[in-house]
């Protein structure tokens, strides 16, 4: 199969991670650690485990498997966009000048650049976004 090293034989098989959510003929999946395959339900947290024929003909035909896009480091690591209705930014979010990255729209112009953390929440109406600035690295010497 590959060189990647999996938990069980079935996730080789199918070449899926634990907890990896992927579609199978018009059906949502997930597996689990101990390799049992399940049926990803509309309800959060409720799933339908399968019995070994799915498993077969899954194994038989893993071309039909439809993975989902994963994220790499970088996408997971990338700063998250904030609605300023959902938080106001605060001194902590802000960079060493206390600013933040902020996208302003006042109706006629919408441009991104960095304003006052303190001005951003006293005017959120004008900033729908925000971006905390990252904390600089210590330097040595």
């Amino acid at each position: 199969m590959s060189d990647k090293r999996y938990p069980t034989r079935i996730h080789e098989a199918l070449g899926v991670e634990t907890g990896e959510v992927f579609d199978y003929e018009g059906r949502t999946w997930t597996i689990n650690e101990s390799g049992v395959l399940s049926i990803v339900n509309k309800r959060p947290g409720c799933y339908e485990v399968v019995g070994p024929s799915a498993v077969c003909i899954m194994i038989n035909h893993p071309e039909r498997i439809t993975r989902r896009p994963r994220l790499t480091e970088e996408q997971v690591a990338q700063p998250k966009w904030i609605k300023t209705a959902d938080r106001f930014p605060t001194k902590a979010d802000a960079g060493v000048d206390e600013e933040i990255v902020t996208i302003y729209d006042d109706g006629e112009t919408r441009e991104m650049g960095t304003d006052y953390w303190a001005f951003v929440a006293k005017v959120p109406e004008r900033f729908p976004y925000w971006l905390p600035v990252p904390k600089l690295p210590e330097v040595e010497g």
